[in-house]
């Protein structure tokens, strides 16, 4: 078996179509008459409208169209995921996992399976049964369900209602008695930046960085042993670097580097810490912006005929997204 993120498995960086600060890739030839299974997980993210014309453009399609047209007659696509998570940004349904879309749109027959059965919180029944309640509301769009009554009634010692101060003091109580699993889970992208600032402060953590913070990882990386979702801790830092780019001839943007050396779980490496993620206070990971500025940054160093060699090594394209983990969404 060989294993890929969705994008790299069907693109490949398209050189003649890449002018400026544009950077373009193509489906890969994959059409062939080998017997194949592609097993995509999360597929209820993939969505298929059509490509915005920006700097960075995968295919001339929607992504589960192009999924579809990339591999040949004998190659059969299993989509799993689950259609009552969020939708693919801008599209209010999951299509890669709507038999009927994808019968329609694709011309092919789909056979669908729903998994009832919950292994992974089986030590958790209060919580299973309430997941199982909710999901079966919102398939059946049933909105005027109670949330913490009825059915979805947890016992009395699951659940404690405090206010956001009494939530706060416990929470930096816990943390310097050094009980780090304790998490503050937020609605938005803003209200975590917010908590984050509020715990910090209360930590007496000031300064940018500090070796007693906990930072979480916003984005996979294609170069650190580091994965969207994963904790770490800081060992040591270096300098900080600056790089001034404008893309297209825009507003010039000021793009901030550290080395550092970091640790998760039992893994300890060097990396070099994208400092401007820290900051971006809307949005999961990094801005639109600030990743055309990482891709003509590099391209202006190391030119456009060394730009594909060198993308899966290069530390600052490849530098780590972050953000403090006291909240989270």
């Amino acid at each position: 078996p060989i294993f890929s993120t969705l994008h790299n498995a069907i693109f490949e960086y398209d050189s003649k179509s890449s002018v400026g600060d544009s950077n373009v890739f193509k489906q890969r030839s994959l059409m062939n008459n080998e017997k194949t299974i592609v097993i995509v997980d999360e597929a209820g993210l993939i969505g298929d409208s059509s490509p915005q014309q920006d700097f960075l453009r995968y295919g001339n399609n929607g992504l589960l169209t192009e999924l579809h047209t990339a591999f040949g007659p004998n190659t059969h696509i299993a989509t799993l995921g689950d259609e009552c998570q969020l939708p693919p940004v801008f599209e209010n349904t999951s299509v890669a996992l709507d038999k009927d879309y994808l019968e329609k749109k694709f011309n092919t027959q789909v056979v669908g399976h729903t998994l009832t059965n919950n292994f992974r919180q089986q030590q958790c029944p209060n919580l299973t049964r309430f997941n199982s309640n909710l999901r079966k509301n919102i398939k059946e769009n049933n909105t005027s369900a109670p949330l913490f009554s009825g059915p979805f009634f947890f016992p009395e010692n699951d659940i404690e209602v405090v206010s956001l101060d009494e939530a706060l003091e416990k929470y930096v109580s816990l943390f310097k008695q050094n009980k780090t699993q304790t998490t503050f889970i937020a609605y938005t992208n803003p209200e975590v930046h917010q908590l984050n600032t509020i715990i910090r402060n209360r930590l007496d953590f000031y300064g940018e960085l500090n070796l007693k913070d906990h930072f979480l990882v916003t984005k996979n990386s294609l170069r650190d042993p580091a994965l969207n979702g994963e904790t770490f801790s800081i060992n040591s830092l270096c300098d900080i670097t600056t790089s001034i780019v404008r893309p297209n001839g825009g507003t010039p943007i000021q793009l901030r580097f550290q080395k550092a050396n970091i640790s998760i779980e039992n893994n300890t490496f060097d990396t070099t810490l994208l400092l401007n993620s820290l900051h971006v206070k809307d949005k999961a990971s990094i801005t639109k912006e600030i990743n055309q500025a990482l891709n003509v940054e590099v391209k202006q160093r190391l030119g456009t005929t060394s730009y594909l060699a060198q993308k899966l090594s290069d530390p600052y394209l490849n530098s780590l997204c972050f953000k403090f983990a006291y909240a989270i969404t």
